[in-house]
């Protein structure tokens, strides 16, 4: 039999109260906070109040990936500039043993929303060079537009953090190829 990633399988849909245990819960795991900015451990206090704001703040929007119907992740997309067409972002998957690749679903669809939904004309980030998200983004198209060096201290040393962006014009071409080249239904 063989493999195959379903992109009609993945979506995205709207955070809610209901799920703020979960992603609470997924955020504080060892495998989430070693490859976030901040890995420090959020309080349910700090969280709910997080929600609270959030939810009625127009430049952010927060998702939770779902896969054949399960909750595997979530997707923030945040600092939406209107006047500018910006926004950042960010991804993470926190269940274990989801099916290999659904990474890149992710990816195609946050990035697909932040472009078709919000309408942006430049997508921005920044992540741990360490983290191994970095090749799929730039397997996205990607560019890598800056080093703030040593800036983040983790795991007893400072590691560098890598600003990277596209733009909607280069990302029309990446999905085509992304979704060719891994054969995506």
């Amino acid at each position: 039999m063989k493999y195959m990633l379903e992109l009609k399988k993945f979506r995205l849909k709207a955070m809610k109260k209901r799920d703020l245990e979960m992603v609470l819960n997924w955020r504080n795991s060892d495998n989430v906070r070693r490859f976030m900015i901040s890995d420090k451990i959020i309080s349910s206090d700090e969280h709910k109040k997080w929600f609270l704001n959030s939810i009625n703040d127009d430049s952010c929007e927060y998702l939770v990936a779902m896969y054949k119907e399960k909750p595997i992740g979530l997707v923030s997309i945040t600092d939406i500039k209107d006047v500018d067409k910006t926004c950042t972002w960010g991804m993470y998957i926190a269940k274990k043993n989801v099916e290999l690749g659904v990474g890149v679903l992710m990816e195609i669809a946050a990035i697909d929303r932040m472009f078709y939904f919000h309408k942006v004309r430049k997508i921005w980030g920044q992540l741990l060079s360490s983290n191994r998200i970095r090749f799929l983004h730039k397997r996205a198209g990607f560019t890598e537009e800056g080093v703030l060096k040593k800036h983040v201290f983790r795991g007893g040393i400072y590691e560098d953090l890598i600003l990277v962006s596209i733009f909607s014009h280069e990302w029309k071409d990446s999905r085509v190829n992304m979704v060719k080249s891994l054969n995506l239904n």
